[in-house]
């Protein structure tokens, strides 16, 4: 819809005056809506901090999160160039913060200085948490959050961050890229086992990618065995401290039970995962996005691979993700809907960029026409 309407705006021959300003205008709001669309999993991350407030009712609750909503778009409207890194950090910013208050709060629940239904973990109580789902992700990342987390943080990464140039910079990329994962999949803070090994596939990609070298098999090779060792190592260090978290439960029950107890967990989440995936909700939302796609295509020829072309980070970020999005796929047990939303952060910057494409195209129209005037 983006393109389509910027490229509508900045095609053909325009009127003076009010209709290049009306122009313009368009295509300020295109990049607007873009970042206002990326702040929306921050906003139901934060919501159910209204509850604490004495509200009650869903439609209380919905009209709260429509007010925060658009309280926290005020800068992308006032910077609608920059508008989607800023929802991206935000986003970033109130996951992490939120996930670190939980742990916060759990420590101080063991210790008895809390209650857990305090609002420390008002992250569990998102929508986008399995708590109000299925009533088991206390504590921790939920796949959903995880694969937002993961999602907004790649694509800021790579819209953010030039080509390494130094081995000092390349240090910097795999420190995010290992640090990243180890925070998602840290029994005290996201326990997201699946979670670590897709943050490792995708950060790990993108570090190679922006170190200057370019993704093969033994790339892809190398990055499995560190997410096997890294998820290992965390489930180790949980099951010493006790077991008390998802990775130290499994640790604990796989020494007693042998090798058949990780087949059985394995074959589980594969089932569900791809039960999730042919879901009939799943079919209508995949055959929407396929006549979306056609349509955009026979309007837009040849526009794909102009964007494309000229923008390097986007060849960079839709890699990533889609290596990131595999992993989550592959090694979560609702492993779609993360896959959805680590796609949906390069979904985001390409449609920024296609308002980009349309707005260059539209400034070179209005000098073309300003000159023949």
């Amino acid at each position: 819809v983006f393109s389509v309407a910027g490229r509508r705006a900045g095609a053909g021959e325009q009127s003076a005056g009010r209709e290049q300003v009306r122009d313009a205008v368009r295509l300020r709001a295109c990049r607007c809506a873009v970042g206002v669309a990326a702040l929306f999993p921050a906003v139901l991350v934060l919501v159910p901090l209204v509850q604490y407030a004495g509200v009650d009712s869903a439609v209380e609750y919905w009209v709260a999160a429509f007010g925060l909503w658009l309280v926290l778009s005020v800068p992308a409207v006032l910077l609608p160039s920059k508008a989607l890194r800023y929802a991206l950090a935000v986003v970033v910013l109130v996951v992490c913060a939120a996930l670190i208050l939980a742990a916060v709060g759990w420590g101080l629940t063991t210790a008895g200085a809390v209650r857990v239904d305090a609002p420390w973990f008002f992250i569990s109580l998102s929508v986008l948490s399995d708590f109000p789902l299925i009533g088991v992700r206390f504590h921790g990342l939920s796949n959903e959050l995880m694969g937002v987390l993961i999602g907004s943080l790649l694509s800021l990464m790579c819209l953010t961050v030039s080509p390494a140039r130094t081995a000092w910079h390349r240090f910097w990329l795999w420190l995010v890229a290992v640090g990243t994962a180890v925070f998602i999949g840290h029994p005290l803070l996201g326990d997201n086992a699946g979670g670590a090994a897709s943050a490792v596939f995708g950060f790990g990609a993108a570090a190679v990618v922006l170190g200057g070298s370019r993704v093969r098999l033994k790339t892809l090779l190398g990055l499995g065995a560190l997410a096997i060792g890294l998820v290992v190592g965390l489930a180790v260090f949980d099951a010493v401290l006790g077991g008390t978290t998802h990775l130290g439960r499994t640790a604990l029950v796989l020494k007693h039970q042998g090798a058949g107890y990780l087949w059985a967990l394995v074959g589980r989440k594969l089932a569900l995962n791809f039960s999730l995936a042919v879901d009939p909700r799943a079919l209508w939302f995949y055959a929407g996005v396929a006549v979306l796609v056609g349509v955009w295509t026979s309007l837009l020829p040849g526009f794909t691979r102009e964007v494309l072309q000229r923008r390097p980070y986007l060849r960079r970020l839709i890699l990533c993700a889609g290596i990131s999005a595999a992993a989550a796929f592959l090694l979560n047990d609702t492993g779609v809907i993360p896959a959805g939303f680590v796609a949906a952060g390069a979904i985001l910057a390409f449609a920024e960029a296609l308002v980009d494409e349309a707005s260059g195209d539209f400034a070179e129209d209005s000098a073309c026409l300003s000159q023949n005037q």
